[in-house]
């Protein structure tokens, strides 16, 4: 959210975000705090803390010096505020977690409660449990489960009791049931999740013993060492004021035998790790931002709602593959561009080949949104910078001092005009933190009369102990936003002594952990928040110590000791902005390019043609439902394409990108008219060409942003077809995966057996469960959502079909059956038939789709055209018929067919669970539900029929309509039925329909029912129009349907009523979505594309493949922040195969068999010959994709020889 004006107005991050972030949910407030945690320092009245965080739940500490974080994280935990802390250093990020010592989790997963069956239970004192089916091997020891249906021994319905998992088919219990009555039938019981209590330590004694959620489990001890890496680091600050110099060698030989001396591990340290971490630390990645934004945002969700499981304790990343082969220069040439961050770590070489990259990215949803930011953020797209452009930026990175005595490049930052001490003059700092610990415990009885501790109910210490001493707290306006502020400036500061969060560490710390902390914390005399974090612009602070009488006991040289501890004046140095650069007078500072946008449905433009760009496209359009993570698009937007906003929002982001954005789906549909091989090629600058000038042709990547599987592997089969590297990546609520495919390196995306991908689902709902017996409520969900595309969508589709055939008129209609189908069959019509007759009033000839439309017209299509309503009372009469078909009469059918006592063929009986006896529902007036599925099937049906129909504001006026338009309506009571019911749950879809051709007499009726209910009508023309189930749709209420459908089936059969939106959610197809997530999978796609660019050849080799190194650095992601998980794996290789003839070949590299030039056509019987006769190799099979054009063994194939 950070704008270049924003730069101008030397405005905080804070304030330029503010605006921004308040738009992005009306819902939630965001306000600006006065007084930051970056505009005071310790040592500190501690009820400033209190002022800032007393209303704070969770505190989420960013880009903040380790020994800053720890005081606040003692402060935290004192008084039960959740503590999240994450950094961004480079190559290396990081979050540490601290929930306290007694956190509860009330839902470790946040799946729904899972349920199974139950066969049998023993009357025991430990009864034995027998599942039905496998529905229980979820379970572990320990593990709850609650009884809800339980025939027989009826005591358990409602108990929880916990198991123990004995075998594959039974369970033991803990409850006692040899007083209970005997089980019988098919139970019924379901998930309990106990509330979990887990504890956390602090992190002062987590940086010595550190519990590390390993991120790679390739290299297990990359996290050890990247832990002691950024101990190191921070002590280097601690003792310097500032981070190595950028690619100092000496500097990161400094961190190096930090390193060595702190003793964190018994494993020596990775020197090279540790020197690329301290080179690079003044860099920054905009993808590991996202990454570790979106695993802060859900921890922080986590300490909020107790659900799913926290991170313990600490997590790490760094990706040291994306370092330049070469170290760089001192000098770098884009320090004085944005990019110089990005510059810092990857190397000039690399980030010339970002700026110069072109790519394709199809799908512009939540996923895609997030990866277009970051691009953005990186330069991609944007062209090659010139040595005046990287001389002259106006958007600065870096601010710019000079200091020969450094001996580092002009964009290090260092501290200006501050003493720093060498290590010897701190010779008794543990004795200092020892005795202001017996100091702080000595006076922790003392009642605090000054300020509350924020305890939540039920969290934490009940007890705070109490702040002696407390010092003024300077404010904003004390010391200036831009300036550096004079002693006079400040108010007297009390000395160090009554920092409680010291002497809580020190105090209970072990001689060891002691020497540790006070060798991470070398250097310090006080500290100022503001100092340790980049939110502030840079400026020297003194403070004058104010001695009060509680603090008089202390000795001098205790106070000496403290005061001669030196003051970081700088924040964290990551590159960013610096107003000086900016406001110079400099009169070669170059203008910001105008933003180059192309919107289009066709080819490329001209103009974008021969330069580096991005290209994106999505055919959706902005729904409201995509606001909540879909983070370029605003609520004015909602209706206008995705693709066009989210280019116009980018543009935002960094105007110098160029993009173009397309409106079409990426399908075989446009394959030979939009997105052809050249256009795809084209957008990654893989152009074909012979003039030298293809040398410098740009290269880039593909990027799927899909939902859904089809089109991914769609989109894998065009990339492999024209050797394009692919990144891929999707998520699922807290889960998400990220896939690399690289050319002739890796295995494609249809490589990989996902029997999902191909059509097959092991969980689909059986067509007897969903027709006739529901066991879930999920089952009548999506039995409504059936309804709904067969009566709204399917029917009339096919109704629009026949009468846009006819020109809309039903008379036509008429005619054409007496033309065609009529004297098709007249030797077939007895005299009594031939008589009823109506006479054709033309003789029309018809084309050969309006007689195919006659001839095929079907059963369901004939009944569904006569029973069209002609006017709203109609609508409401044909729902009020619906509703007691599905709810009433139904149930009268299954209870005809199957009486209570039914048995089914082995004897046992036919009502037990899974299946549930149906209950008829009468219709009531009075019942809301009963009046929404009425009322809203009665809209839709106006609707679908061009039928004007009145508006009701709620439940008690549509009541008050359907009360005045069924005043006439006569009730149809039940009549019994032969028709088949389905009980074989191994059949999972509809049987196939019988031919659909109308029989005579239903001919005759349909002709004979056309000509009475048209013939006198003046005006016959009819239109229908489909209605495509769309779940945002509030106007025509097509969530309404679904929800009362589908509830008033739940009530039919005894089931739970299911919330709107949760209907809603299963209805309408929505994929759980959260933002944490997709921040992270874009960020790690974003990585891994750092990483191909990192390997790929230079400019003067564009044809050069990728080198095999990129194969060992590649990863693919597998993430669950919910649990938290997070896999880091090598991409399966390219799999090669070689044939007989001593060919090799893969998914990338077929093998091609030409065709002669003098042959007049190949047949398959050629090919056969070639492969023989050419090669020495037999056909047994030849197949296009899934069709079967010739098996060796079968004759049939024979017949298809003669094809070309």
């Amino acid at each position: 959210y950070v704008r270049e004006a924003h730069i101008h107005q030397k405005l905080t991050r804070a304030e330029a975000s503010l605006s921004e972030l308040a738009v992005l949910n009306p819902y939630v407030q965001v306000g600006l705090a006065e007084k930051s945690l970056a505009s005071w320092k310790y040592p500190s009245s501690l009820n400033v803390y209190e002022n800032l965080l007393k209303d704070v739940d969770c505190l989420v500490l960013t880009d903040c010096h380790l020994f800053t974080a720890a005081l606040l994280n003692a402060f935290c935990r004192r008084h039960g505020i959740r503590f999240v802390y994450t950094n961004t250093i480079g190559i290396l990020g990081n979050i540490f977690c601290d929930f306290g010592e007694d956190f509860a989790i009330y839902d470790q997963f946040g799946t729904p409660l899972r349920e199974f069956l139950i066969s049998g239970i023993t009357n025991e004192e430990t009864p034995k449990l027998t599942p039905k089916g496998r529905g229980h091997l979820f379970l572990d020891d320990g593990d709850a489960i609650k009884f809800l249906e339980v025939p027989g021994m009826t005591e358990l319905n409602g108990r929880v009791s916990t198991v123990k998992v004995t075998s594959n088919t039974t369970l033991q219990l803990d409850i006692d049931t040899r007083a209970f009555g005997k089980f019988s039938g098919v139970g019924l019981a379901v998930e309990h999740r106990m509330p979990k209590m887990v504890s956390f330590d602090p992190i002062w004694k987590q940086i010595v013993r550190p519990d590390i959620l390993f991120f790679d489990e390739s290299k297990p001890e990359l996290s050890t060492q990247t832990h002691l890496a950024f101990v190191s680091l921070m002590n280097f600050y601690a003792e310097k004021g500032t981070l190595p110099a950028t690619w100092s060698e000496s500097e990161a030989d400094e961190v190096v035998q930090i390193a060595k001396s702190l003793q964190l591990s018994d494993t020596e340290p990775d020197e090279g790790l540790i020197r690329a971490i301290a080179m690079t630390s003044r860099g920054q990645l905009a993808p590991l931002c996202s990454i570790f934004g979106g695993i802060a945002a859900q921890e922080a969700i986590k300490a909020v709602t107790h659900k799913f499981t926290p991170l313990k304790q600490w997590l790490y990343f760094v990706v040291d593959a994306v370092l330049p082969k070469l170290p760089l220069s001192k000098g770098l040439q884009f320090q004085r561009s944005r990019y110089n961050s990005l510059a810092i770590c990857v190397g000039e070489e690399a980030t010339q080949n970002i700026l110069n990259a072109s790519v394709f990215m199809a799908g512009c949803g939540a996923i895609g949104c997030e990866i277009l930011k970051l691009l953005a953020l990186m330069g991609f797209g944007t062209g090659p910078m010139s040595s005046a452009e990287l001389s002259n930026a106006t958007f600065c990175a870096t601010k710019q001092v000079n200091n020969s005595s450094r001996g580092g490049s002009t964009s290090d930052w260092f501290f200006d005009g501050v003493s720093l001490p060498s290590r010897a003059d701190n010779r008794d700092l543990t004795a200092l933190f020892e005795a202001l610990s017996l100091r702080i415990l000595e006076q922790a009885d003392t009642p605090d009369t000054g300020a509350s501790s924020h305890q939540p109910s039920g969290f934490g210490d009940t007890n705070p102990r109490v702040r002696a001493g407390m010092p003024h707290i300077t404010s904003d306006s004390d010391v200036g936003r831009t300036g550096s502020s004079s002693p006079d400036g400040l108010s007297p500061l009390s000395p160090p002594a009554d920092v409680h969060a010291f002497g809580e560490c020190v105090a209970s710390a072990s001689d060891s952990e002691v020497l540790t902390i006070s060798s991470l914390l070398h250097g310090f005399r006080d500290v100022s928040v503001s100092e340790m974090t980049v939110f502030e612009t840079p400026r020297n602070i003194f403070y004058r110590p104010n001695l009060q009488s509680n603090t008089s006991g202390y000795d001098a040289d205790v106070e000496s000791l403290a005061l001669s501890m030196p003051v970081p004046q700088k924040p964290l140095p990551i590159s960013r902005a610096s107003p000086d650069s900016l406001n110079s007078n400099d009169s070669h500072a170059v203008t910001p390019a105008a933003p180059a946008l192309v919107t289009s449905c066709h080819r490329c433009g001209s103009s974008l043609k021969e330069l580096p760009r991005l290209t994106i496209t999505d055919m959706d359009n902005i729904e409201k439902s995509n606001l909540n993570r879909q983070f370029l698009f605003r609520p004015e937007h909602v209706g206008l394409s995705k693709s066009t906003v989210a280019a116009e929002s980018t543009l935002k982001i960094n105007p110098q990108v160029r993009i173009k954005a397309l409106q079409s789906k990426f399908s075989p549909e446009t394959e030979k008219t939009i997105f052809t091989n050249n256009f795809l090629l084209d957008s990654v600058g893989r152009g074909s060409c012979s003039s030298a000038a293809c040398a410098s042709v740009p290269r880039g990547i593909v990027i799927a942003a899909l939902d859904n599987i089809f089109g991914r592997k769609y989109l894998d089969l065009r990339c492999v077809a024209n050797v394009l590297p692919l990144f891929e990546s999707g998520t699922l609520g807290t889960s998400a995966h990220a896939q690399v495919i690289l050319p002739h390196l890796t295995e494609s995306y249809n490589d990989q057996n996902e029997s999902a991908s191909e059509g097959v689902d092991d969980m689909a709902i059986p067509y007897c469960t969903l027709k006739t017996f529901p066991s879930q409520p999920i089952h009548c969900i999506e039995w409504a959502r059936e309804k709904f595309f067969s009566q709204f969508t399917l029917k009339a589709s096919k109704l629009e079909q026949l009468l846009k055939a006819f020109n809309s008129s039903v008379l036509r209609i008429k005619d054409a059956i007496l033309t065609i189908r009529s004297l098709e069959l007249q030797p077939f019509i007895s005299d009594q038939y031939a008589s009823s007759l109506p006479a054709a009033s033309s003789h029309l000839v018809y084309n050969s789709i309006q007689s195919g439309l006659i001839r095929n017209l079907g059963k369901p299509l004939a009944k569904f055209l006569l029973s069209r309503p002609t006017s709203f009372t109609e609508c409401v009469t044909l729902a009020r018929i619906k509703f007691d078909k599905y709810y009433n009469h139904k149930a009268h059918h299954l209870l005809e067919k199957f009486p209570e006592n039914a048995k089914t063929y082995n004897g046992t009986a036919f009502w037990q669970l899974p299946k549930r006896r149906p209950t008829p529902l009468t219709f009531s007036l009075k019942d809301p539900l009963h009046v929404q599925f009425v009322w809203s099937f009665a809209r839709l049906l106006a609707h679908q029929m061009g039928i004007k129909y009145p508006q009701a504001d709620d439940h008690h006026s549509a009541a008050t309509l359907l009360e005045q338009y069924l005043s006439d309506f006569t009730l149809q009571p039940y009549t019994t039925s032969d028709k088949e019911i389905l009980t074989d749950p191994s059949i999972r879809r509809k049987p196939d329909a019988k031919s659909g051709k109308l029989n005579l007499p239903t001919l005759l009726q349909l002709i004979n029912s056309i000509e009475a209910k048209y013939s006198k009508a003046k005006d016959d023309q009819l239109i229908c129009i489909p209605a495509h189930f769309e779940k945002d749709d509030e106007v025509l209420g097509h969530v309404d349907f679904v929800d009362a459908a589908a509830n008033l089936r739940a009530l039919m059969y005894g089931l739970p009523l299911t919330p709107r939106h949760e209907v809603k959610r299963i209805a309408g197809r929505i994929m759980p979505a959260i933002a944490t997530t997709t921040a992270v999978v874009a960020g790690l796609v974003c990585v891994e594309a750092l990483k191909f660019f990192a390997f790929l050849s230079p400019p003067n080799h564009p044809h050069d493949p990728l080198p095999t190194a990129l194969l060992e650095v590649a990863r693919n992601y597998f993430v669950n922040l919910g649990a938290p998980t997070v896999y880091s794996i090598r991409p399966s290789p390219c799999r090669l195969q070689s044939l007989p003839n001593g060919v090799t070949v893969s998914t990338w590299n077929p093998w091609t068999l030409p065709i002669p030039h003098d042959a007049p056509q190949f047949t398959l019987s050629d090919l056969i010959t070639t492969l023989q006769e050419r090669f020495g190799l037999s056909a047994s099979l030849i197949s296009q994709q899934s069709r079967v054009l010739y098996m060796e063994d079968f004759n049939f194939y024979n017949q298809k020889l003669g094809w070309s």
